[in-house]
C-alpha cells in the first residue's frame, strides 16, 4: 500500500484530533491508540505539522468568533458595574481598568493596522516602480 506523501493517514487524522483534545503528548497518544514515538516522528512531518496547525487555526477561528457573539454582553456587565451604586469602588476600579486596557490595546491594533497598510502600498509602489526599464527612471537619470 503506497501513502501519498501530501496528505496524512486517517491514523494520522486521529492523533491530530487527539492532540487538539489532550493536555501532552503522552495522552495523545494513548487517545490516538499510538506510541509516543510514532506520534513525534509525526509531528515532525511537514505534511503532519501543516495539518495540525490548520486544525489549530480552525479551532482558534471558532473561538474567536465565539468570543466576539458575546463581547456585548461582557461590555454591558462593565458599563452596569462602572455605572452601579450598589458596586465596591474596588470592582468598580477593575472594570474601569479593563475598559481602559482594552480601549489602549485596540487603539495599538489600529495604528499597527495603518501602519502595515503604509508599508504594503509603499511595497507595491517600489515592487511596480522596479518593473519598468531603468528601476521606473527614464535612460537619461532623470
Amino acid at each position: 500500500m503506497t501513502e501519498n506523501k501530501d496528505s496524512i493517514s486517517p491514523k494520522q487524522e486521529q492523533a491530530i484530533l487527539a492532540l487538539l483534545d489532550s493536555k501532552s503528548i503522552r495522552e495523545a497518544a494513548r487517545k490516538a491508540q499510538v506510541s509516543e514515538r510514532q506520534l513525534f516522528r509525526w509531528i515532525k512531518e511537514p505534511v503532519f505539522d501543516a495539518a495540525y496547525r490548520k486544525a489549530r487555526a480552525k479551532i482558534f477561528e471558532t473561538s474567536v468568533s465565539r468570543l466576539q457573539a458575546v463581547s456585548t454582553k461582557a461590555i454591558d456587565t462593565l458599563e452596569k458595574v462602572l455605572d452601579s451604586k450598589k458596586a465596591h469602588p474596588s470592582t468598580k476600579v477593575s472594570a474601569a481598568r479593563c475598559v481602559l486596557e482594552n480601549v489602549r490595546k485596540a487603539v495599538e491594533l489600529d495604528e499597527l493596522s495603518v501602519k502595515l497598510e503604509n508599508i504594503e502600498r509603499a511595497l507595491h509602489e517600489f515592487e511596480t516602480k522596479d518593473k519598468r526599464p531603468f528601476g521606473g527612471r527614464r535612460a537619461n537619470g532623470s
